[in-house]
């Protein structure tokens, strides 16, 4: 379970702040004239903006079997699991479940909701009336909402508040997914310092949380399980003073889901199937040991990471139900939010016994800013995103290695991009929603963080 809230803290000399938010479960209102306001006051250790929780029930099977001869040696996995996701919305308006029949988000604070047992009608909050609801006039077993040409009625009703007993939090039905995944691999040892290996898998995967329910407690219009199929192989190499790895992969990631919110008309929201993509790319990581107490160590990884399709987008509103969709395009567009180019480099010298000095360098580069598929229509159809500055950070380590009968210590003490450069980790494009031309004039980014220093105790045995 995890629980996610805003709170107050600061109010900055002020008395009390107001939150417009929550429409459920608040107190009644004390404030003569203003229904709203006592029910929006907030004051430190309140939430605010928003506060739920999301459920996960996972369960699964894991089955792995390996043969070894000679030179050779594979193996074989296969895994099955089910999972199911559920959310619930505490500043939603409330659920009721009546006889068996659950109305959702049904009434909220200073609301009515009449139910005869086959009909229904729904009070919202006024300044006049039956407890702060909008006019409401019983007349023998006839109950009258409203005035002039929107006046309604329902017959043999009974009334009902988010007190009522039948109210609960505002909570989804609980959605399942039964995935699986199939992975076997070789590898051929072709003498004491050379070998060589190959591995293939499928998955079939769970959607992830956010593209199963939207951030108003409605699940989306379509959701489907991802599909990856996956292919590696490499070559590595170990002698006393040198050991390496080289690897190339090639990974077909189908109907890997995107959400967001429509940006041109808010507050709608989509979440997109068939985005398909394909992650290819050589990965290479080494160490040489020049004298007894000093070695390098390098690490390269080029990919080449894009989006290979074009699909369709529902958009929906606050309430769940599709409002209009959008066609668009992401053709070789680059995979946003991941450097798709990194160097790095390291030296350790081992100053005295168990104690050691390492400086490391790393470079992050072709990193491209994470994109709306919706915006990529019309003639901006299969259009890159902004590419964001490559960057360099430099970070020290030194420690020391201590052990004190079976028990093994580290102590480590880093200092973190040493020189406090000023870089940026990750990026929306068009995250200025009135510009969208592109580029670094109209992308909301993350700035990266600057010198810190960090001390960390690692006990082992």
């Amino acid at each position: 379970k995890g629980t996610q809230f805003m709170t107050a803290l600061d109010l900055m000399g002020a008395d009390y702040a107001t939150d417009p938010t929550s429409k459920a479960n608040q107190p009644k209102p004390t404030h003569a004239g203003d229904p709203n306001w006592q029910a929006q006051v907030k004051r430190p250790g309140d939430k605010v903006s928003f506060y739920n929780e999301n459920k996960v029930m996972w369960g699964g099977v894991f089955a792995q079997a390996e043969y070894k001869i000679e030179k050779w040696s594979t193996f074989l996995t296969i895994t099955g699991s089910d999972k199911s996701y559920q959310r619930i919305d505490y500043f939603q308006k409330r659920d009721l479940v009546i006889n068996g029949n659950t109305f959702s988000q049904a009434v909220g604070y200073g609301e009515g909701f009449y139910y005869n047992g086959t009909q229904h009608l729904s009070t919202t909050l006024g300044s006049s009336g039956v407890n702060g609801e909008s006019t409401v006039v019983v007349k023998g077993d006839t109950t009258f909402i409203g005035t002039g040409i929107n006046k309604k009625y329902i017959l043999n009703a009974t009334r009902y508040t988010n007190q009522s007993p039948e109210a609960r939090t505002n909570t989804t039905d609980r959605k399942w997914f039964v995935g699986y995944t199939a992975k076997g691999g070789a590898n051929y040892n072709i003498n004491d310092h050379h070998n060589v290996f190959m591995n293939v898998g499928y998955m079939n995967m769970a959607p992830n949380f956010n593209t199963v329910f939207d951030n108003n407690n409605h699940q989306f219009a379509e959701i489907n399980n991802q599909y990856v199929y996956a292919v590696e192989g490499g070559y590595g190499i170990k002698y006393s003073k040198i050991a390496g790895m080289v690897n190339l992969y090639y990974t077909y990631w189908k109907n890997k889901p995107l959400t967001g919110s429509n940006s041109d008309i808010p507050p709608l929201f989509y979440n997109i199937n068939g985005i398909d993509a394909i992650h290819k790319g050589i990965e290479f990581n080494g160490t040489y040991q020049i004298i007894k107490k000093l070695s390098v160590e390098g690490i390269v990884s080029v990919a080449d990471w894009r989006t290979v399709s074009a699909a369709k987008a529902y958009i929906t509103d606050q309430s769940g139900v599709i409002q209009d969709s959008v066609d668009f395009s992401a053709k070789n567009v680059h995979v946003g939010d991941a450097a798709q180019l990194q160097l790095g480099g390291s030296v350790r010298y081992a100053i005295i016994k168990n104690l050691y000095f390492k400086p490391r360098f790393m470079y992050f580069g072709n990193h491209w800013a994470n994109f709306d598929p919706t915006t990529l229509k019309g003639t901006n159809q299969d259009r890159e995103s902004w590419k964001m500055p490559p960057y360099g950070l430099f970070d020290v380590f030194m420690g020391y290695d201590y052990k004190i009968g079976k028990i093994k210590l580290g102590l480590t003490v880093g200092v973190t991009n040493l020189l406090d450069k000023v870089y940026i980790t990750d990026g929306t494009n068009n995250g200025d929603t009135s510009r969208k031309l592109f580029d670094a004039t109209s992308a909301t980014v993350y700035m990266g963080m600057g010198r810190r220093a960090t001390v960390s105790l690692k006990i082992g045995f």
